[in-house]
């Protein structure tokens, strides 16, 4: 499966990513910082900014938002 992480370089986000590559899945991660972990592409971003959301390409199977916008933390399933 195609997997998208919006804000995968954050502590819950890349837990999830080092299990979703665990599971053979292909994932990709948007966040305004490089992962660490080798296995995922990195598109950095602001969600703010639509010129870096122009940026993902729309062929995922599923999307997590794991996003942190003014000290409050939204979590999107």
């Amino acid at each position: 499966m195609k997997c998208l992480i919006i804000g995968g370089s954050g502590f819950i986000g890349s837990f999830l990513t080092k299990k979703l590559i665990s599971e053979n899945n292909e994932v990709v991660n948007f966040d305004l910082k490089d992962s660490t972990i080798s296995e995922v592409d990195t598109i950095i971003g602001d969600i703010n900014a639509i010129d870096d959301l122009d940026k993902i390409k729309l062929d995922f199977d599923i999307v997590y938002i794991f996003l942190l916008l003014h000290h409050h933390l939204y979590l999107v399933f």
